[in-house]
């Protein structure tokens, strides 16, 4: 069976606090959780056949003492992951990426769930969650291109 690749870049903005990213394709996790403390570059392979696919960029291990804010209520610490550089096969999806995914969180257990837009970052633990079909190079044509 032919696959393609879906990669990208992600950077823990506070290295010194431990976000954890993995990845899970159609609810089964195909990049295992691990802790970002400097830049890391990601992919996985993706089978090319006819179906739909529901891909999740999950953040974990923030809690609410991570974020810090000063006396007069600034917001002087605030760790988030960063992604960049998101594509299937080469071609540069980050943009329709954070027009087209929704961003679940709880305020890391401070609020009630909502979904949010993604903008290339998350700041709270949660899941970015996107849909496509494949063939994949279909899919871009009718999409993204």
């Amino acid at each position: 069976m032919n696959t393609f690749v879906f990669g990208g870049l992600v950077t823990n903005t506070e290295p010194d606090c431990p976000l954890s990213f993995s990845i899970t394709l159609n609810g089964t996790e195909v990049l295992e959780k691990s802790v970002v403390t400097e830049p890391k570059n990601f992919s996985i392979e993706i089978p090319d056949d006819e179906q739909e696919h529901e891909l999740r960029l999950v953040m974990s291990n923030k809690n609410k003492n991570d974020t810090v804010v000063d006396a007069q209520g600034n917001l002087v610490k605030n760790p988030m992951l960063d992604f960049k550089n998101l594509k299937f096969d080469n071609i540069d999806i980050t943009l329709w990426t954070m027009a087209n995914s929704v961003y679940t969180h709880d305020f890391n257990g401070t609020q009630s769930e909502i979904a949010d837009s993604f903008g290339g970052c998350m700041g709270c633990n949660g899941e970015v969650v996107f849909k496509f079909t494949t063939p994949i190079y279909v899919w871009l044509m009718d999409v993204v291109m």
